[in-house]
Parts: C-alpha cells; structure tokens; sequence
C-alpha cells in the first residue's frame, strides 16, 4: 500500500511511501508459526469482551472471541 499526505514531527508534509505488511492467519503469539500455544491463547478468551489486549485472539475479526476463532487457529496451525 502507498502512505500519502503523512507529515513528519515539523509538520511537513512527507512523499508518498509504499509500505507493505505481512501476517501469518492464527499465528496469535507473533511468533511466525501457528502451533498449539495459539490455540490455548485463543481458547482461554472464549467469551471474554475483544480489547486492546486480545484483539488477536478474534481471528474471524466479528466482534466477539468464540469457538469459531478456535477453529480457525485448529486448522491453520502446524503442530
């Protein structure tokens, strides 16, 4: 993606910057692998209100942390 209009700590206005991001689906720890301390992260905020804190445990990204975002790690995980 391209970063337009960004203006810098003496409020100049910056060029246009590609920057691009990566993920790994399910990979909760950031730890570039999707095993099963994914899955028990995931597991243990079932049902506790998505936060600052836990927002990657909502793997399905609607709102709420439940045994489809489970599943979702299950499958992706490698171990």
């Amino acid at each position: 993606m391209t970063l337009s209009n960004v203006t810098d700590s003496f409020s100049q206005v910056m060029s246009n910057t590609a920057v691009s991001a990566t993920f790994l689906l399910g990979d909760i720890s950031g730890s570039n692998s999707v095993n099963s301390t994914d899955v028990s992260t995931v597991k243990a905020q079932v049902g506790i209100p998505v936060s600052a804190s836990n927002f990657r445990d909502d793997v399905t990204i609607n709102g709420s942390i439940n045994s489809t975002d489970v599943s979702q790690v299950k499958g992706q995980s490698g171990g």
